[in-house]
């Protein structure tokens, strides 16, 4: 996977958007390009920092989220098997 890359600030000069700076975020895991725009180029690198930052972030805990959720199902079917071994042992013997 290659890094994700933030673009330098751009001043937008035409459109809309006349005036305000525009830093555009490139996040490979997804593919897509995420425009973040700012009164000021400084804050447009700051909040397109903030934005990395935040994405990853919520990035990591979903994924622990779902390892998390996958251990659990293997350990359920740890017990399962266990449970079903014990209650065939257990009909054994009477």
């Amino acid at each position: 996977m290659t890094e994700i890359t933030v673009s330098s600030p751009k001043k937008i000069l035409t459109g809309d958007l006349t005036g305000v700076y525009a830093c555009d975020v490139y996040l490979p895991d997804i593919k897509k390009t995420c425009p973040i725009y700012s009164n000021s180029s400084t804050s447009a690198v700051s909040n397109a920092s903030n934005f990395v930052e935040t994405y990853l972030k919520e990035k990591i805990n979903r994924l622990e989220c779902i390892l998390n959720a996958r251990d659990v199902r293997q350990e359920l079917l740890e017990d399962l098997e266990w449970s079903k071994r014990a209650l065939a042992e257990h009909e054994k013997r009477k």
